[in-house]
């Protein structure tokens, strides 16, 4: 896991000295490109109340916010003061990304507005509690919950604030579950992009099924029955589900990251498989549209894939690599 606690000596001393001189970089979003849904004099900025100021008032005097009082994370069986509860979350959330956007050089009025929002149609009992009411709300609705998407919902038609553009983009955009290597920005400049974008996350795709946990048996099952085998990994070590993929005789599409270009012998003259690099939607979608347009080259490394693994990967062939070892200790 990628540690952000402190920062490099190198970088603390940079941005320190960048400080002294002056010479900060210049990243924070400017208020007088704030946009708004629908013009109201009422919320034109002043020199007191920035855009983002007014955000922030209008967030925290919704009758939502004192909502976050009352949801916790966990459910107790027993009196307890010292559950932690939204409210106390969404603090904790402001104080320390204003802290990074300090740092930064960033716009602290937006950070803060964005920050009270962000979980403001968050369910209670954490995200166990979302994915209960996922399930219901798709189940009677076909249509999925989120409570990124919620927040927004909250803000922007539930109580139509006319919350800037930046804001709710940036309560939309909160949910990331996973820390990236590097994160850039994604500007919008719309609010007909922005409630594209919005609507999108509702409705089940059409040419998606997401199964849920499912027998080993039927995995295997789904494996032999697959046109392409599509791992898009991050990070691993020796993945099994390669080998059982490759045991199946699927064409594979993944990225080179831990052991996988060597199971897939993707340097060699006979590679059993496609690696694409980490964290490119459109190189992995390229990808597999080759592959299903090429039914020649997905049955050959089908087939090179099966071969491999059974002469490289099965029991006896790695216990006689472990006997060869053995014998040359």
């Amino acid at each position: 896991m990628v540690n952000y606690d402190v920062l490099s000596k190198e970088v603390e001393e940079r941005i320190r000295r960048d400080r002294e001189r002056g010479t900060m970089p210049r990243l924070a979003f400017d208020d007088k490109n704030a946009l708004r849904r629908y013009e109201d004099e009422s919320d034109n900025p002043s020199v007191l109340r920035s855009p983002f100021i007014r955000d922030i008032d209008k967030i925290m005097h919704c009758p939502y916010y004192n909502r976050y009082a009352d949801k916790t994370q966990v459910f107790s069986f027993y009196r307890n003061d010292d559950i932690t509860r939204r409210a106390l979350h969404v603090q904790f959330v402001s104080r320390i990304s204003r802290t990074i956007g300090r740092t930064l050089n960033l716009n602290l009025d937006l950070i803060e507005a964005i920050a009270l929002g962000h979980d403001i149609g968050h369910t209670p009992f954490g995200h166990t509690g979302e994915k209960y009411l996922d399930e219901i709300f798709f189940a009677r609705a076909g249509r999925h919950f989120s409570h990124n998407i919620h927040s927004v919902r909250v803000l922007d038609k539930i109580y139509p604030l006319n919350i800037t553009l930046q804001t709710l983009s940036g309560i939309a955009s909160h949910d990331g579950e996973m820390e990236l290597l590097e994160y850039r920005p994604n500007p919008l400049t719309t609010f007909e992009e922005f409630d594209k974008q919005i609507e999108a996350c509702y409705p089940e795709a059409s040419w998606l099924t997401i199964c849920g946990e499912k027998p080993y048996e039927e995995v295997i099952g789904e494996m032999l029955a697959c046109d392409v085998f599509v791992l898009p990994t991050y990070t691993e070590g020796f993945p099994n589900v390669i080998l059982e993929s490759m045991a199946c005789g699927c064409a594979i599409v993944t990225t080179p990251v831990g052991a996988i270009p060597e199971m897939l012998d993707i340097a060699g003259e006979a590679p059993c498989g496609v690696c694409v690099e980490p964290k490119s939607a459109e190189a992995l979608g390229t990808a597999i549209e080759s592959l299903l347009a090429d039914e020649e080259q997905k049955r050959l490394l089908g087939s090179r894939a099966k071969s491999r693994v059974v002469e490289q990967y099965s029991i006896e062939s790695v216990w006689q690599q472990m006997v060869e070892i053995w014998k040359n200790c």
